[in-house]
């Protein structure tokens, strides 16, 4: 693997019996191994983006590669097997960060203003619009991993205008006037300034 096709984004993955190095080109992911002579060796190229890779993660626990792409979309890979898992439908905007919580196995993608959760398996969980303004993208992201029963997870996220904010997953019990009662997961900030 040559220095000039490696692009500027990575992930690593901890478990020596997996991929040592993940990294994003223009349309596709590279899979690297480490081995003891500090070389790294190719093990495998995986297609499915259209457009420029703008970020990636990885996680052991879930045995899982998201990588997300200017293409508006995110693609989930099999950490092991090196191989196409799902894609999840097309975000707002180029994707610009993702997380994997390593306790729930849910997934966070950032899209311009737009944070979506995701469980393990690609379904959505909750979204929001950001209330930031059109000029203030979110830029990056991570997780809390305590466990998945602990109200107290939260989700931050770092935006152009030098704001990190923290999103906390509420279960919303509503009920229409004349309809069944329904159950929405809705996500609330907090600034931290």
């Amino acid at each position: 693997l040559n220095s000039h096709e490696v692009g500027n984004n990575m992930a690593s993955s901890n478990n020596p019996s997996n991929v040592g190095m993940v990294s994003g080109l223009s349309s596709s992911v590279y899979a690297c191994q480490s081995f003891g002579d500090s070389r790294l060796k190719l093990r495998a190229t995986l297609y499915g983006h259209t457009d420029a890779i703008t970020c990636l993660t990885a996680s052991d626990s879930f045995n899982l590669i998201v990588s997300g792409s200017r293409d508006r979309s995110c693609i989930l890979w099999d950490l092991s097997r090196l191989c196409f898992l799902r894609q999840l439908p097309n975000h707002i905007a180029p994707i610009a960060a993702i997380c994997i919580n390593e306790a729930t196995g849910d997934i966070v993608s950032c899209a311009g203003t737009q944070l979506y959760l995701w469980n393990c398996n690609g379904e959505p969980i909750a979204s929001i619009d950001t209330p930031v303004g059109r000029n203030k993208q979110i830029l990056c992201v991570c997780m809390s991993t305590l466990y998945d029963w602990d109200a107290e997870n939260v989700i931050l996220t770092g935006s152009s205008d030098g704001v990190v904010r923290m999103w906390c997953l509420k279960h919303v019990y509503s009920t229409d006037n004349d309809s069944d009662a329904v159950d929405k997961n809705t996500l609330n900030a907090n600034r931290i300034e």
